[in-house]
């Protein structure tokens, strides 16, 4: 793998010390070295960047259990959910003070270093994919560029909302696009996270997270439901892969429409209400 592709180069800053970083920086290469493999086997190579730029960023649990994040050019880590970390201990204490779900959910996850290990892979997965997949343009095998994912998805979204917007409405579109864009690139990313590091299928990832109470487990179940109907249940990257080669503007239709279809489908479930945050009309709001 290495030998295709080469190490992912890591560059970590922030306050943690020297063990942290160099924990910090083997998972953000093995997570890169492992994205660029499973895309360079669908004909898709992410933009070479030279060194991942990686900050450790503490955000204390109270402020919400956020593992990471990125822009693109910077992704952070949350320190507080790494086992190699004195924030770590920090976060156990306060988690003795949880109770009910919340307790057996964080146990779940974080409750001992070798499961918050493997959250910290995943979360690191998932932060690169966003990178590599959706927020940087992607090469395909015969040397072209696409757009960067999330821009085409955002730009369509706007030339939706703008269609049925009345007039003097319009400008509202490019704001109302950044709202539902959100959980369209969280949800596939999720399938992609399970489909690059775990080997599940779209069908895997409906099956196994149908029954999640989180948010981001709603939006993965959304958009593996999305992705089986549009005939790409291997999961996201065969999908992302077909958008590159030339499905384009309808294969983004097709996934915001499975996707808001399903969403609509689960809140109202949930809710015992019949819902409908159809993108076709593109003028409801979907549920952050």
């Amino acid at each position: 793998m290495e030998a295709l592709y080469g190490e992912t180069q890591v560059d970590v800053e922030g306050p943690v010390d020297s063990d942290a970083k160099s924990y910090i920086a083997g998972l953000f290469r093995r997570a890169g070295t492992a994205a660029k493999y499973a895309m360079g086997r669908h004909g898709l190579y992410p933009q070479d960047v030279g060194v991942e730029s990686i900050k450790a960023d503490p955000i204390e649990p109270s402020d919400g259990f956020i593992g990471g994040h990125t822009n693109g050019r910077t992704t952070a880590i949350n320190p507080y959910m790494l086992p190699s970390t004195d924030y770590y201990w920090k976060f156990r204490d306060w988690m003795s003070g949880t109770r009910g779900k919340l307790a057996e959910y964080l146990h779940e996850r974080y409750g001992t270093p070798a499961r918050a290990d493997e959250s910290a892979r995943l979360v690191a997965g998932h932060e690169m994919l966003h990178d590599l997949t959706q927020l940087r343009p992607m090469q395909r095998s015969d040397g072209s560029w696409t757009k960067p994912f999330a821009h085409a998805l955002h730009g369509r979204l706007t030339e939706r909302y703008s269609e049925n917007l009345p007039r003097g409405l319009k400008w509202l579109a490019p704001m109302l696009a950044g709202i539902a864009v959100r959980p369209l690139v969280e949800g596939i990313n999720e399938v992609a996270t399970d489909e690059v590091y775990n080997g599940m299928s779209a069908f895997d990832v409906r099956r196994k997270r149908s029954g999640d109470p989180t948010t981001y487990g709603v939006y993965a179940t959304a958009a593996a439901d999305a992705l089986i109907r549009m005939d790409q249940g291997e999961g996201a990257l065969p999908y992302y892969a077909h958008w590159a080669g030339g499905g384009g503007r309808q294969d983004l239709d097709h996934y915001i429409d499975g996707f808001f279809g399903k969403l609509g489908q689960i809140y109202g479930e949930r809710s015992g209400l019949q819902a409908n945050y159809g993108a076709a009309p593109a003028l409801q709001l979907c549920p952050i």
